[in-house]
């Protein structure tokens, strides 16, 4: 982080047994227009530093040394690259090892559809662009589903505002995203979620509103697998692709930022037009 220096430190142990005791430490120093405001936002962020002469000290005397060579990334989401929320690719790649993306197609108007697997790797590879060029995880996708010919799943699905996907289709859109992303060089891939929730909590809030929620687990509720676990399976042990071809990109990052909601959209049609070549070779 620009500006952020390493100083001595003294820690205090607890007043109560030891009042005054001081403990020689080390912390980061961080000197901001307004020292208050950014003590109070990582308090936010459960990050305990204290106002000292005008700086923002963060103090590592309760850092454990084996997080010394722990990797450090940070879960962007599609709409981190849609538009400006102040944590971008770019900013994220200043202090991550690597970057972390998730993305969903059903929540993308300019997609082509709720199970257009090529959106996750466009991502992917539009977050390394942005990014410094910081390897790629990505680290959330999934679908909303429901099991034809199950009452309370065809309720559920015509109650929905979100679409939600039978889960043979789903199942058939996990292969094909987990491909993609292998071939967009990612260094792994993880679904969102583990289960479904019980149907004993979907009329509490927040699934009483948003029933799409209650379903995107790669297990059901009962606890039997839905055929997307089978797919998962299927692609394990798969070599990662290391080779990929990014001239589809045809502008700079600084003039991407000057308006993202207009070239997201325009790039990702190229990305297609670029892919579909590509897989014609």
């Amino acid at each position: 982080v620009d500006g952020a220096k390493v100083v001595d430190t003294d820690a205090v142990a607890g007043g109560g047994s030891l009042p005054g005791l001081g403990i020689p430490s080390v912390g980061v120093a961080l000197e901001p227009a307004d020292a208050d405001r950014l003590a109070a936002c990582l308090r936010d962020h459960e990050v305990v530093a204290r106002v000292a002469d005008g700086a923002v000290v963060c103090d590592l005397r309760t850092v454990d040394p084996a997080d010394d060579t722990a990797l450090v990334t940070v879960g962007l989401h599609m709409e981190d690259i849609e538009e400006d929320r102040l944590l971008g690719p770019r900013d994220a790649s200043e202090a991550c090892d690597f970057l972390s993306m998730h993305g969903y197609p059903i929540y993308a108007d300019w997609a082509e559809g709720p199970t257009d697997d090529q959106l996750l790797p466009f991502l992917a590879r539009m977050t390394r662009w942005l990014g410094d060029e910081r390897e790629i995880l990505f680290s959330e996708f999934g679908l909303p589903t429901y099991r034809r010919g199950d009452p309370m799943g065809e309720r559920a699905r015509r109650r929905s505002p979100t679409l939600l996907i039978e889960e043979d289709a789903a199942a058939t859109y996990t292969a094909r995203a987990l491909e993609s992303l292998r071939r967009a060089g990612c260094l792994g891939a993880m679904l969102w979620c583990y289960s479904d929730y019980d149907p004993a909590l979907w009329e509490r809030p927040p699934l009483d509103l948003a029933p799409h929620e209650r379903s995107f687990g790669l297990w059901r509720a009962d606890g039997s697998p839905k055929p997307s676990v089978a797919a998962v399976a299927a692609f394990a042990g798969a070599d990662r692709c290391d080779s990929v071809d990014d001239t589809w990109i045809d502008l700079d990052p600084d003039e991407f930022y000057l308006d993202p909601g207009a070239h997201l959209p325009r790039l990702y049609r190229r990305y297609r037009e670029h892919s579909l070549v590509e897989r014609r070779q």
